[in-house]
């Protein structure tokens, strides 16, 4: 299983993360990003590794768990 953590305060709500995985990145009722689960499922690994890859702002990490 992979822990992924999105360091909020630097985050700029570009919202690509949400375009690649959608299952685990949404918003707040004003566009700000923010985690759907924390704990990924395999089946959504590749997707999140994608949406981590793509942050402008390189927020996103990924952990074994």
């Amino acid at each position: 299983m992979v822990v992924v953590k999105l360091d909020k305060e630097l985050c700029c709500s570009y919202q690509s993360c949400m375009t690649e995985c959608s299952e685990v990145f949404g918003s707040d009722d004003i566009g700000v990003v923010k985690l759907l689960m924390t704990e990924i499922p395999e089946a959504y690994r590749e997707k999140v590794e994608l949406a981590a890859s793509v942050c402008p702002q390189g927020v996103i990490t990924l952990e074994r768990a």
